[in-house]
């Protein structure tokens, strides 16, 4: 039994460590698409085909502090490019949404790992 146990939790880090390899790296990518009269596509399972969307915004954040962002921009009237402020709300909102998700995931797991030390 306690060799069972053992296996697991080696398991369990292993997982852990796989996880947070994959974590050190984080990618939020925003795409639109424009909808017409037609809206969207619709395939034969009643699912979305957002087969024409295109990106908008990107984030990358790596553990280590560097970042990348691409943000939204669009020519104005008068030639000069500006911010497409409710694209980059919307990116930024994402961004936000998966920064706290990732660290409730991250917090969670290193409450684990306490309860096994």
């Amino acid at each position: 039994m306690a060799d069972e146990i053992q296996e697991t939790l080696k398991d369990v880090a292993k997982r852990i460590g796989e996880f947070i390899d994959k974590a050190a790296t984080m990618t939020v990518e925003t795409w639109y698409v424009e909808v017409g009269g037609e809206g969207i596509r619709v395939d034969e399972t009643g699912a979305a085909d957002f087969g024409d969307a295109r990106p908008a915004a990107q984030t990358i954040v790596r553990f280590d502090g560097d970042s990348v962002g691409v943000i939204p921009m669009r020519k104005a009237e008068n030639g000069e490019l500006e911010v497409h402020k409710e694209l980059l709300t919307l990116h930024v909102q994402n961004v936000r949404t998966a920064t706290e998700y990732r660290a409730s995931i991250l917090n969670s797991l290193v409450g684990i790992l306490r309860e096994y030390t």
